[in-house]
């Protein structure tokens, strides 16, 4: 792809482009909400997995990264086992690990490892923010 093409599409060069949307890969370890707080004041959101192309382009940059695990949005919790995106978002691409979702000790946040799992909100992974492309005319 011509490099031209991705001028002032993301936010900053350490933004990386993929199908209309910026990726940010902070090399630190967060809780979920920590996570959230950390994209929402970037003017971003957690990663959502909308499709398999999104799902492989995520392992790829983990693989090469090294993260062991990153945060994805998916949650269940306003109603237990009714994962979502956000309020009225339903997930309904899931790519579960084996015996997932559980929910052992109250797991109401997923990570991508590299199948879903849920997991305590609390626990320390990677944190990932998208944003769309900036596209003026």
């Amino acid at each position: 792809m011509n490099s031209c093409l991705l001028q002032d599409v993301c936010p900053t060069t350490e933004w990386v482009p993929f199908n209309k949307k910026c990726y940010l890969f902070p090399d630190i370890t967060a809780n979920a909400y920590d996570t959230l707080e950390l994209c929402e004041n970037m003017s971003a959101k957690m990663v959502w997995i909308d499709n398999d192309d999104v799902n492989d382009f995520l392992l790829t940059q983990m693989n090469g990264r090294g993260f062991d695990e990153i945060w994805i949005a998916a949650n269940d919790k306003a109603v237990a086992n009714e994962w979502v995106w956000g309020p009225g978002d339903m997930v309904t691409n899931a790519v579960w690990g084996q015996w997932e979702p559980n929910n052992r000790w109250n797991e109401e946040c997923v990570v991508l490892k590299p199948l879903w799992a849920d997991v305590g909100c609390t626990r320390l992974s990677y944190p990932v923010c998208e944003v769309h492309f900036n596209i003026s005319s």
